[in-house]
């Protein structure tokens, strides 16, 4: 896994610099492998970012669809938890929830 949230930190890093295409795309590679390698706290983590993402850049119905999934998940751990909670928020706020 390291090498994914490193990935996960040069997505974010590349998002911060105003390359979106490129931060997009990574972000969504980690979010796959995260799903592939069952990592629920990357996944969660990652998908919040991308739901963020796509509400900045008013692609509003595609971020809904992974914030409902943020939201969706168990609360096994505090990351997860604290994930879950942004992303309800998020969609209230998108007038979704």
């Amino acid at each position: 896994m390291p090498r994914d949230d490193q990935h996960f930190q040069k997505a974010l890093y590349l998002l911060d610099r105003g390359e979106v295409e490129r931060g997009e795309a990574l972000l969504r590679q980690v979010l796959d492998a995260a799903e592939r390698a069952e990592d629920l706290a990357l996944q969660s983590t990652a998908q919040l970012c991308l739901g963020k993402l796509l509400v900045e850049l008013d692609r509003v119905p595609e971020a809904v669809a992974h914030l409902k999934r943020v939201a969706a998940l168990d609360e096994y751990d505090d990351l997860v938890a604290h994930e879950r909670r942004k992303a309800i928020e998020l969609l209230r706020k998108t007038g979704v929830a």
